[in-house]
């Protein structure tokens, strides 16, 4: 949007664009923490999608906020695996809600349920925690158990407002213990002794009968002993270990062991289905070998501290390295019980392994996600504050200096703009490889954002630094080639020095960051910082703010400019224009503001809002009984062009206040048009068919060219009041307004001149052909009760 003052005084085109260098820096600045936060949030999701992917878990989250447990406000939300896991397909089959959540516990599990969660939503200290165990009903009707496990987020009163958890189905291991449990005794029972022999035929244990029939006091004395010990029997150990080989079993086996005669059976014991999945070995291959050297590894030590620890404390769990038949590592998440007969001796290990080797992988991708940038490769701001943070600490500890530097690319957002983001991306690529080729590898290069890089040099004074920055500058002395076209690309630098400039990392890239804006209104090349650079700055943040809250609460003004016929001095129009009067500063000047509210991405809430109320403003004046000559012209921001709503949103606000489009007509500037000139086309023609009138506005100070400007579906050109003002003494822009007036002419357009403060003005511009003037000469901007009292006539 252009600057909506209307001020006489000679200079103000200057200071102007002073003032809109200035914004367009700080426009730059703001972009830059946009595509920062973006590129975070982006990363952020990935890593959270991720996460949730790579989990078997069910994840669930309640917000409560003030609001009490089972009130039907609260948003209660379970991630997808949730409703796998009991057998349902989506929202509309379990929707999300605690209400569901109780609808599916079994009713003995309801109580202790809610009881848990309450005591740990209600305990303000957190110290009470929610890990339970309870049945949910599936889809199919029959049971699961499962283990549910949550953190509570609490304010500084202690109450907790989120409430955040996982859900493990535990049913097999539940299951699994039973069954072990269920063996153990069934084993201890028997009144058939029971020996298990590892696959070197050592003795892993015996139950209490088979103690008894060789006559053993206990099972610990042969324990660990080869299989001879207990039955010396050559024949019957070769057998034994046929049977291993070949995985085989023999009944009816006659031993004769002292004066007993013994009928033996014996059976090999072969890896369960899931275990042949799992490592990719038959049964044929691994039977008869030790385990340990076929699935870890390093060998047998490698399982050595977790047998030690599994003997000591009864189970272990963690994570452990081994390896498939095909010689491919793999991760499992181990759980190892000990299981003890019924005297609590140890019997056996009961071992259940979950391949996690996926997951790590996950987790792999989740860490680059975090550290580095997906585009270039390049250390992002994640990598680069901890490295960062630690040379920092290296130079405060040797007093060292250190350098920062902040580089910014001079006109890659025309490649953007011009050759679309798949151009751009790869310009930024091959400026990575160029950046990474100058500097030296202990130099640590990052990219913030869209254009943006950052580079830390420990043990760097200025002359060091400058010497870097004429690398990077060097480094981009040619231009860059890619998909056949080559794009001159300049660089701008702004360098911050540690201890001077500051000693955290935020002020060294703020000020960095200042002096790069400073070089790239130089034209390019490499400043550092200084404290004046930074004045003004802060005046700009808290009028920002300001601005927001007189958004928000309604305090802005329209005030009106009539338009007039220069043959018959009639009102023909006028233009609403956005005023601020704000208590601490009194009146800003929308040169000032407007600006900021382009760089705060603000000027597309503004734009609705002015629209908005210059519509509610003719409904009130039509329901007074009042005539308004023409239509109502109203400026639309750059950034406005840019949504993709923007035709819904205009035909959504003029239909709510009554306003037929007719009566409304819509200014566009130039250079606005020329960011998008396709879409711009696409967006004008439909507003033109609804009826709303078009207009070029601020004309003559972009950079359309004949072929782009004969397309445009406009009604109107308006001619910049910088060639008007000075159009009586100055040739040049004397001539501008006559080309204006005759290329209007030419291509079937009105045209009107803004800016028109002297009559003498406004008898040059009839004479040429112009019908139509705004300006101070005609009557200033003012309220509406003013404007309505002075140019608008009763019914």
């Amino acid at each position: 949007m252009r600057s909506l003052s209307k001020r006489p005084a000679n200079k103000l085109a200057a200071r102007l664009r002073q003032r809109l260098d200035n914004a367009r820096r700080l426009d730059s600045v703001m972009r830059a923490d946009l595509a920062t936060l973006r590129d975070a949030h982006t990363r952020l999701q990935a890593r959270f999608d991720l996460l949730r992917e790579s989990t078997s878990d069910g994840l669930w989250d309640v917000e409560l906020g003030e609001r009490k447990l089972m009130d039907p406000a609260n948003e209660f939300l379970w991630s997808e695996q949730v409703r796998r896991m009991v057998g349902y397909g989506d929202a509309s089959e379990l929707p999300n809600g605690l209400s569901s959540l109780l609808k599916l516990l079994h009713p003995d599990d309801v109580l202790p349920t809610v009881t848990a969660f309450t005591a740990h939503i209600h305990d303000r200290s957190g110290q009470t925690p929610y890990d339970v165990t309870y049945r949910l009903r599936c889809k199919s009707g029959e049971y699961r158990w499962f283990r549910a496990l949550s953190h509570a987020q609490r304010n500084a009163a202690g109450h907790a407002i989120r409430v955040a958890g996982a859900l493990t189905d535990i049913t097999d291991r539940r299951t699994m213990g039973a069954l072990k449990r269920y063996a153990e005794a069934i084993v201890a029972s028997l009144p058939t002794g029971l020996m298990v022999l590892d696959g070197e035929l050592y003795i892993q244990s015996m139950n209490r009968a088979f103690c008894d029939i060789v006559g053993l006091a206990d099972e610990a004395q042969m324990r660990g002993q080869d299989f001879g010990a207990v039955i010396p029997k050559s024949s019957i150990r070769e057998l034994a270990a046929s049977l291993l080989a070949e995985g085989e079993t023999r009944h009816g086996i006659g031993v004769d062991l002292g004066d007993k005669h013994l009928r033996v059976a014996m059976a090999a014991i072969v890896l369960a289905e899931g275990e042949r999945r799992l490592y990719g070995w038959s049964s044929d291959e691994v039977l008869g070998h030790r385990i340990d050297h076929w699935l870890y590894r390093d060998g047998p030590a490698a399982s050595g501290a977790v047998v030690k620890i599994t003997l000591d404390a009864g189970e272990w769990s963690g994570e452990i390295a081994q390896r498939r038949k095909d010689g491919a590592l793999l991760t499992v998440d181990g759980y190892w019980t000990l299981v003890r007969d019924e005297d609590e001796r140890p019997q056996a290990f009961l071992v259940i392994n979950t391949d996690i080797t996926q997951r790590k992988a996950s987790d792999e991708k989740i860490r680059n996600l975090a550290l580095y940038d997906a585009l270039t490769g390049l250390a992002n701001r994640s990598l680069l504050t901890e490295r960062m943070t630690g040379a920092l600490e290296r130079a405060g500890h040797t007093d060292d200096p250190l350098a920062v530097l902040f580089l910014d690319l001079n006109r890659f957002k025309e490649i953007n703009d011009t050759q679309g983001h798949g151009v751009g991306d790869q310009v930024l690529v091959k400026v990575a490889r160029r950046f990474q080729a100058a500097l030296r590898e202990e130099e640590v290069l990052a990219r913030l954002a869209g254009d943006e890089f950052v580079v830390v040099a420990e043990r760097a004074d200025a002359a060091v630094a400058a010497r870097i920055a004429q690398r990077l500058v060097d480094a981009m002395q040619d231009p860059v080639a890619t998909h056949g076209q080559t794009f001159p690309v300049g660089l701008s630098i702004g360098i911050a020095t540690f201890p001077h400039d500051g000693l955290c990392m935020d002020d060294l890239l703020k000020r960095a960051d200042i002096a790069m804006y400073r070089a790239k209104a130089a034209g390019g090349g490499f400043m550092f910082y200084q404290p004046e650079m930074s004045v003004g700055l802060l005046e700009r943040i808290e009028l920002a703010k300001d601005l927001s809250s007189a958004l928000a609460e309604g305090t802005l003004e329209l005030h009106f400019q009539p338009q007039v016929d220069l043959a018959s001095g009639r009102a023909i129009g006028a233009e609403a224009l956005l005023r601020w009067h704000d208590p601490r500063r009194g009146w800003v000047s929308p040169g000032v503001f407007i600006p900021i509210a382009e760089s705060r991405g603000m000027i597309c809430a503004l734009g609705r809002w002015v629209l908005g109320e210059a519509c509610r403003q003719m409904r009130a004046w039509v329901d007074a009984g009042l005539r308004f000559p023409g239509r109502l012209w109203i400026n639309l921001a750059a950034q406005q062009l840019e949504e993709a709503d923007l035709v819904a949103s205009i035909r959504g606000i003029t239909h709510a206040a009554g306003i037929a489009p007719g009566c409304l007509a819509l200014e566009l500037t130039e250079s606005g048009l020329m960011a998008d000139v396709e879409g711009s086309i696409r967006t004008m023609a439909t507003l033109r068919e609804d009826g709303f009138a078009i207009a070029i506005d601020d004309f003559g100070t972009g950079y359309s060219s004949l072929a782009y400007l004969k397309r445009l579906p406009a009604d109107k050109l308006k001619i910049d009041m910088s060639f008007v003002r000075d159009m009586l003494t100055d040739r040049h822009d004397y001539t501008i307004v006559t080309t204006i007036i005759g290329m209007a002419r030419n291509l079937g357009l009105d045209v009107i001149a803004e800016g028109v403060e002297e009559g003498a003005q406004a008898q040059a511009l009839r004479s040429l052909g112009c019908g139509e003037a705004q300006g101070y000469y005609f009557g200033r901007p003012v309220p509406a009760e003013v404007f309505a009292e002075k140019w608008l006539s009763a019914v």
